[in-house]
C-alpha cells in the first residue's frame, strides 16, 4: 500500500510538472479555491487571494488565485468565476483546490470532485487537519483527486496550518507579577488512542507538580479564578479571541497538539505568543521550531525527554525568576513581521 501511494504521488508530480513545461509557456496557472470563507477563512488563512509565483517554472508568468468568498451559494459562485475565466483564457492551466471540510458539507462521502464539474486540468484536495484525526477522509476522499495539500511533508503540496503572526493582533504583555504562577490548558476534543499526544494525561501529571488550570471541555478545572472564562463567541474568530484573552492571565500555556504528526503544527502555540505568555509545546517540535519568531519563544516537551517532572521543575524555576522568564518573551520587543511569518504553502506547485 505504501509503495502504491508513493508511486501515485510521484505520478502526480510528474504529470503536473510535464503539463507546466508542455502547456504553459508564458501562460498563467489559475487556481480556484473552493472554501467556505465565512466559516474557515478568517481563522486559518486558507482564503488566499491575489497573485503569487508558483510552480517554480521560469516560463510561467504567475499563478492567479480565485477564492470563493460568497456567503451563500458557495459552489455556484466558484463555478461562475471559473467558467468566466475559462471562457476568456481556455488555453491556460486550471487547478481546482477543494477545501475538503467545506466541500464535505455539500456532498456525500467520499466527496469526489466529479460532483462539482469545474473545467480543471487538475484537482487538489486540501485540509489543514491531521491524518490521524481524519484517517477515513484522507484515505477515502483524497484518492479521488489528482493530489492533496495538507500539513504532511508527504503531501503533493505541503501547507501550513497557521499563516503567520500579525503584530496588530498581539495582546499587551502583562507584568510578570500580575500573571498567575502556573499554566492554562484548553482542549475541546478529548482524543485518545494511538497517534495522539495523550495530552490530558500529561496535564494530569503536571498538576502533581504545579498549577495547571484546564479551561476547556477536557479535564475541566472546577474552580477557575474569578474573571477568567472560556466562552463561545458569535463567530469562530471571536471565540479564538476570547481564548487568547483567557490564557493571557497565566505565565504559561500548554500548547498541546491532539495528534503527534510530522508537519502538524496548529494555532495553539501561536495563541500563546499572541496572548503574550510562554507556550509549552507538545507536538512535532522539529516542525514547530522554524515557525517561531525566536528559538526560545516556546518551551518544548521534547527538550526534557518527555519527563514531566523535569519540565515542571523548569516551569517552577521560571515562575520564581522574572529575569529568566522574560528571556522567553524578549522576542516581542524586536518582532519583525517581514521576517517572522510562515507562508501558506511551504512547497511550490508541485
Amino acid at each position: 500500500t505504501n509503495t502504491r501511494m508513493f508511486l501515485w504521488r510521484a505520478a502526480v508530480h510528474v504529470a503536473i510538472l510535464c503539463s507546466i513545461v508542455s502547456l504553459c509557456g508564458s501562460r498563467s496557472v489559475h487556481i480556484f479555491h473552493l472554501i467556505d470563507n465565512a466559516r474557515w477563512g478568517e481563522v486559518d488563512g486558507t482564503a488566499i487571494q491575489g497573485t503569487f509565483s508558483c510552480f517554480g517554472a521560469s516560463s510561467l508568468n504567475s499563478c492567479k488565485v480565485s477564492s470563493s468568498d460568497c456567503k451563500t451559494n458557495l459552489l455556484s459562485c466558484l463555478k461562475d468565476k471559473e467558467q468566466h475565466v475559462y471562457s476568456v483564457a481556455p488555453d491556460n492551466l486550471f487547478i481546482s483546490l477543494y477545501h475538503i471540510h467545506s466541500w464535505g458539507t455539500m456532498t456525500k462521502w467520499p466527496h469526489g470532485p466529479d460532483a462539482c464539474s469545474l473545467p480543471s486540468h487538475y484537482t487538489i484536495a486540501e485540509s489543514e487537519e491531521s491524518h490521524g484525526r481524519f484517517h477515513k477522509l484522507f484515505k477515502g476522499s483524497f484518492v479521488h483527486y489528482d493530489g492533496n495539500s495538507t500539513t504532511s511533508p508527504f503531501a503533493t503540496v505541503q501547507r501550513t496550518y497557521f499563516t503567520g503572526l500579525n503584530s496588530s493582533e498581539f495582546l499587551p504583555l502583562k507584568p510578570f507579577n500580575k500573571l498567575i504562577k502556573g499554566a492554562s490548558f484548553v482542549a475541546s476534543t478529548c482524543h485518545k488512542g494511538e497517534g495522539t499526544t495523550k495530552r490530558t494525561s500529561v496535564v494530569i501529571q503536571m498538576q502533581q507538580h504545579l498549577r495547571v488550570d484546564s479551561l476547556g471541555r477536557c479535564h475541566t478545572t472546577r474552580n477557575i479564578p474569578e474573571g477568567i472564562s472560556l466562552t463561545s463567541g458569535k463567530t469562530t474568530k471571536e471565540t479564538l479571541s476570547l481564548k487568547q484573552a483567557a490564557i493571557s492571565n497565566y505565565l504559561f500555556y500548554c500548547a498541546f497538539e491532539n495528534t503527534h504528526e510530522a508537519g502538524y503544527v496548529t494555532e495553539k502555540v501561536f495563541d500563546a505568543l499572541i496572548a503574550g505568555v510562554v507556550p509549552v509545546y507538545l507536538g512535532p517540535s522539529q516542525d514547530c521550531r522554524p515557525l517561531l519568531p525566536s528559538p526560545n519563544a516556546a518551551i518544548f516537551f521534547d527538550d526534557f525527554n518527555h519527563d514531566v517532572a523535569a519540565l515542571s521543575n523548569y516551569l517552577l524555576y521560571l515562575a520564581g525568576n522574572i529575569t529568566a522568564y522574560e528571556e522567553h518573551r524578549a522576542w516581542r520587543h524586536r518582532f519583525d513581521p517581514a521576517v517572522h511569518s510562515s507562508p501558506l504553502f511551504t512547497k511550490s506547485w508541485p
